[in-house]
């Protein structure tokens, strides 16, 4: 079914800076997501079973040979998803099935039941069916920095629903690599999408994608697709390059869209020896569809360089650079525009056309250079050059000044979000892939939140001390003295204040002029690295607390005990007494209490003291009994206080 672009289609149409397959700018992840990382094949397939809505599945560097395809199928309907490498290098990570004649792994991946889902930075290869099939209930897939080699079927398969115009909606394939490392099977394609609306193909690189036997178009679009945008893609001996539409139908195969600032390479002859190559951009029943400054070389293996046919109508085919004939095929075209194209392209025009380099050189005539006429839809060529207002026929520019390209903004925190601690905001992640037109400037600003100073808000890395609990917003704008842009980070920052239960606390007094000591503990209860002492309201009264250690800390989240030890009595009276005790927490940040406890003395002979008056302990009875004691009684209030 048709679905909307409503949910993330503004994410996966951004306009990204480099162009041609390498390298791959750097692409944040989806916003809002919850990474799962994977590092094993059953790890991953887990993952992908158990798929939520904002999720993303990040795998380790390695090569994970599947025991399953990946079912990304849930009962209903998921957003906002993801998988990718995560060294960002398609090498790094690759998904390897049982191989093209084999069914035991039939899909790298099965997307069903999807809108919006990242596919990033890794290899899937040797699959029997498709590296990546999407069903007609999932839309807003976005494939990206992908190596898709050896496929039994189509590399990336968009299904039909059943009837024309019924397919996914809204892919976008960028900056992948589709390949044949032999020669294909009969029945291929490298992106093959029926009834699919809206899709973007650019800056991918397509080698030996061929069929044996009869039609296999690297890129096709049809069964009622319409609106596909292909730019800036490089073909190199394939059998067909691009074909939107492809047989003659009720409603059209294919309708709209543009191909503009292709390359397109073939050499002499029949490509891997095994079929017989046709037109290099097929408009096939594709009305009001425009194909503008693109370079086909074909050397011969096939007359034409550009085919419309059948029920194309209001089609521009214009500014094309060519090796052979722009040819109407008939069977109901009409009203077709084809002007300002070149047919008679020599390969020592190019750079290195073998290599699919065809990018202008200073060989070019001036029957090409400056000879183009402008039109709205081609501002840019395949390197992101400038056309200006005479602009070259054919996807080169040469000479061209490099249309800037807008730097990418990318924010983050470190440090832990307490009150008092100091937080680290990182832009240095942002990126401005052509460089200029001037250095990165940085500016750190508070979107909502407590009010806090940022500490270094004009450079890359910035710095915040939030006194105070609350959710914080942050905006990082980059600028290259062109174009800006920007990004958020949130930070919700708590207190870490302790709770602690004094009724079990009780502590031991020693006094140095007795023989006899007692020893007792105190016990908390709290969370966070502490560093822990008590001072005095008196000026005699000295207690220190420990870990039983040195003065070791306890790990966050810990319970432990702690014993504290009072050096001396001299000068205590009996009695009501009183302590405060001051515990500084991670956050920097000293928080006191109270505790009170009655003082009383005992001996061996079961003599003892307290209340207010009463008598004391004579020094001198530790000279006749063994092991005299003095004990301190904490009592210490029985209700838990928050610190």
């Amino acid at each position: 079914m048709k679905t909307t672009a409503l949910l993330l289609l503004a994410m996966l149409c951004l306009p990204l800076a480099a162009k041609d397959w390498t390298p791959a700018p750097a692409l944040p992840n989806p916003s809002g997501v919850t990474v799962i990382n994977v590092s094993t094949d059953a790890q991953l397939q887990a993952a992908v079973g158990a798929i939520a809505s904002n999720q993303l599945i990040v795998l380790a560097a390695g090569t994970y040979t599947l025991s399953n395809s990946l079912w990304f199928n849930p009962a209903s309907t998921v957003t906002n998803i993801g998988i990718r490498g995560a060294t960002g290098n398609p090498d790094d990570v690759v998904l390897k099935g049982a191989g093209m004649t084999s069914s035991a792994i039939p899909h790298g991946m099965w997307v069903g039941k999807v809108n919006g889902m990242l596919i990033a930075d890794l290899t899937i290869r040797e699959v029997f069916y498709h590296p990546v099939q999407v069903t007609t209930d999932s839309s807003n897939v976005h494939f990206y920095n992908l190596k898709l080699i050896d496929a039994g079927e189509q590399f990336i398969k968009g299904s039909s629903g059943g009837s024309p115009g019924t397919g996914s909606d809204y892919g976008i394939v960028e900056y992948c690599w589709f390949e044949y490392t032999n020669q294909g099977t009969g029945y291929t394609n490298g992106v093959d999408v029926h009834g699919g609306d809206g899709w973007i193909i650019r800056h991918n690189h397509f080698l030996r994608i061929n069929v044996i036997g009869g039609y296999g178009p690297c890129i096709l679009m049809w069964n009622g697709s319409s609106n596909t945008i292909i730019e800036g893609n490089t073909f190199i001996n394939c059998e067909q390059a691009i074909a939107l539409g492809l047989i003659d139908r009720t409603p059209d195969d294919h309708s709209g869209g543009i191909v503009r600032n292709n390359f397109i390479y073939r050499a002499a002859g029949t490509p891997q020896g095994v079929d017989s190559p046709d037109a290099g951009i097929m408009i096939w029943d594709s009305p009001n569809t425009k194909v503008l400054n693109n370079t086909v070389i074909q050397n011969g293996s096939y007359a034409n360089a550009i085919e419309y046919r059948f029920g194309t109508t209001g089609a521009e085919i214009r500014n094309n650079l060519c090796d052979g004939a722009i040819t109407d095929r008939g069977s109901g075209t009409g009203g077709n525009t084809v002007a300002n194209n070149v047919t008679s392209a020599q390969s020592g025009w190019f750079v290195n056309a073998a290599a699919g380099n065809l990018r202008l050189s200073a060989s070019a005539p001036a029957s090409v250079v400056d000879a183009a006429n402008a039109h709205a839809s081609v501002t840019d060529d395949f390197d992101g050059n400038a056309r200006g207002g005479s602009p070259d026929i054919g996807a080169s520019e040469r000479g061209g000044t490099p249309a800037n390209q807008p730097p990418v903004a990318a924010a983050i925190y470190s440090g832990t979000p307490n009150v008092g601690n100091t937080l680290t905001l990182d832009g240095t992640g942002s990126s401005d892939p052509d460089s200029g037109p001037n250095a990165l400037i940085y500016a750190w600003t508070q979107i909502s939140g407590p009010s806090v100073n940022i500490s270094g808000a004009g450079s890359a890395s910035a710095s915040i001390t939030p006194g105070t609990v609350g959710s914080y917003l942050f905006r990082l704008t980059v600028d290259d003295g062109a174009d800006t842009d920007t990004a958020d980070v949130s930070i919700s920052v708590s207190d870490p204040a302790l709770t602690i239960d004094t009724s079990t606390w009780a502590m031991t007094v020693t006094d140095s002029s007795l023989p006899g000591v007692s020893t007792r503990q105190l016990t908390y209860g709290g969370s966070g690295t502490l560093t822990v002492s008590v001072s005095a309201d008196q000026p005699w009264l000295s207690v220190s607390f420990d870990n039983g250690s040195g003065g070791n800390t306890l790990a966050a989240s810990a319970s432990g005990t702690i014993t504290a030890t009072v050096g001396s009595v001299a000068g205590l009276s009996k009695g009501a007494q009183a302590a405060t005790i001051t515990v500084t927490g991670n956050d920097g940040t000293s928080h006191q209490v109270q505790i009170s406890f009655q003082l009383t003395y005992s001996d061996a002979l079961g003599n003892s003291g307290g209340g207010a008056g009463g008598g004391g302990c004579a020094a001198d009875h530790g000279a006749a009994f063994a092991a005299p004691l003095l004990l301190l009684l904490v009592l210490c209030a029985s209700r838990r206080r928050r610190i």
